[in-house]
């Protein structure tokens, strides 16, 4: 897996990450942490090691803001992973 820097993750379009965290959605924050398990490159296309480690870490989410709870952030971020994993890993 290619080491994406915290620079490049942070030019990322909000479309490549998992989930993302109502507050910035609706730009109460600006903290680009809220955005979750980048996964997808800076074309759009699946990045399947990024994918695959976005699995593995998905029960490992904090929210950074009080815009949702871990639970709820876990299981939506879980809910979108196992559609995606159904897609484009083989098993």
């Amino acid at each position: 897996m290619v080491k994406w820097t915290t620079m490049y993750i942070n030019d990322l379009p909000n479309s490549a990450f998992v989930i993302i965290e109502p507050d910035y959605i609706q730009k109460k924050t600006s903290n680009k942490q809220a955005r979750h398990l980048p996964i997808r490159n800076e074309v759009g296309d699946i990045d399947l090691p990024h994918l695959q480690n976005a699995l593995a870490r998905v029960n490992q989410l904090k929210p950074v803001t009080n815009s949702i709870t871990r639970e709820e952030l876990i299981s939506r971020a879980q809910r979108r992973l196992n559609s995606l994993s159904k897609r484009y890993l083989k098993e």
